[in-house]
């Protein structure tokens, strides 16, 4: 929902942009890794992605 109000007002304004998500768990219990695990795992591959872009974009 909050990358659907940033697409909408990069939209209007004619800015370009990028929305990156992510799925930490299936929200039953059967995660692998807890939650602090899943923010380092996810910041570490969000800063690799943004990298990436950023050198070939």
């Amino acid at each position: 929902m909050e990358g659907a109000a940033v697409a909408q007002a990069c939209y209007m304004n004619g800015t370009p942009f990028v929305v990156i998500r992510s799925m930490s768990d299936k929200a039953d219990g059967s995660a692998h890794a807890n939650f602090a695990d899943f923010t380092v795992t996810s910041s570490r591959r969000s800063h690799a992605i943004l990298d990436y872009m950023l050198e070939n974009f």
